[in-house]
């Protein structure tokens, strides 16, 4: 089962024109792939810990940073 994150650890990672949030609490790494790769990037650089998991959820392994 994957784990769910709190909204405020996707707000910086928000479309600020669109602000869909909300909508993006249910992402997973391939979402963003497909979505929203500019996010997935900053997400990498900004918060490592998120998109190792993200990374984990999606392919069983973590992720080579």
């Amino acid at each position: 089962m994957a784990a769910q994150y709190e909204l405020k650890d996707y707000k910086s990672y928000q479309d600020k024109q669109a602000g869909h949030a909300k909508e993006r609490e249910t992402w997973t790494f391939k979402n963003f792939m497909k979505k929203d790769p500019a996010a997935l990037k900053r997400m990498k650089a900004e918060n490592p810990n998120l998109f190792s998991q993200l990374f984990k959820n999606q392919y069983g392994v973590y992720p080579k940073l």
